[in-house]
């Protein structure tokens, strides 16, 4: 997993991801996700990207270390925007047979963050078989759409719906570099 947080105060913007959707470039993220906002969401949301700032990146090696990764900045006085591209491995996971839930993950996150807006990224793969299949993704889709009743302050960006196919790898579960321009 990997953490971005903008590094000069007022921080605005916390970008959590997932190993499946960590990008090759940091750079190209901040752009694809200053063209999303551009493009095709609510103006709360716009404003929430716009400023994506200098970023530094911590990596983390599980699940549980993004909570903690999350109580951290939080517990750090941070109040602003968290985008979460995350979902693609707890999908698999729960299919292998995790005892937690897409709700229960769900709600941990949002628990941790509170009120802040979060624009949560669905999730998207190419596998057809196994754990990783795209099935299983879309299940960790519908419960994300699902928690926007819950949640007031969650956005989903539609990204399954705008990934191109030639955007992954030969795994069919990460994405080359284009995927992330």
């Amino acid at each position: 997993f990997c953490c971005l947080e903008q590094a000069d105060p007022p921080r605005r913007f916390v970008l959590l991801l997932d190993t499946a959707s960590a990008p090759v470039s940091h750079r190209h993220m901040r752009s694809q996700l200053a063209d999303a906002a551009r493009r095709s969401l609510s103006e709360d949301v716009k404003r929430m990207v716009q400023d994506l700032g200098s970023t530094i990146q911590r990596t983390l090696a599980e699940s549980p270390q993004i909570a903690h990764c999350l109580n951290r900045i939080k517990a750090e006085g941070y109040e602003g925007c968290w985008v979460l591209a995350l979902g693609t491995t707890d999908a698999a996971d729960i299919s292998h047979g995790s005892t937690y839930d897409e709700d229960e993950r769900i709600d941990k996150m949002m628990a941790v963050i509170g009120d802040d807006p979060v624009l949560w990224v669905n999730v998207k793969t190419l596998e057809t078989t196994g754990n990783w299949r795209n099935e299983n993704m879309q299940v960790f889709n519908q419960h994300l759409e699902a928690a926007k009743a819950r949640y007031p302050n969650l956005h989903v960006y539609d990204w399954s719906s705008v990934v191109q196919d030639e955007w992954f790898t030969k795994d069919d579960i990460h994405y080359t570099s284009a995927g992330y321009v």
